[in-house]
């Protein structure tokens, strides 16, 4: 489910708030297919200590996969990778 998940790796080149820079990387694992679409994210907390930053940084994260169509959130259920073809895309 989550196999795809890692700690973010420190990196001086890499400028940017860690939420982007998580939100770059679940989004570069979803594009890749190491998340299935449908899959189920794990938990905050879990996310937070998988990647070493805080729960405040997985939330505003996972806000920003929402706003780009990446994933679904169900109220107490989770949140989901969406299927390709729900996913928004650019317009044209």
């Amino acid at each position: 489910m989550n196999e795809g998940l890692h700690p973010l790796e420190p990196d001086a080149d890499t400028p940017g708030y860690l939420f982007v820079r998580l939100a770059g990387d679940v989004e570069k694992q979803i594009a890749l297919g190491e998340l299935s679409p449908g899959a189920r994210l794990p938990g905050e907390v879990a996310l937070a200590e998988q990647y070493a930053v805080s729960v405040s940084t997985v939330r505003r994260a996972m806000d920003v996969l929402v706003e780009r169509g990446l994933i679904d959130v169900v109220p107490a259920k989770g949140r989901f990778v969406r299927h390709r073809a729900d996913q928004a895309g650019p317009a044209g």
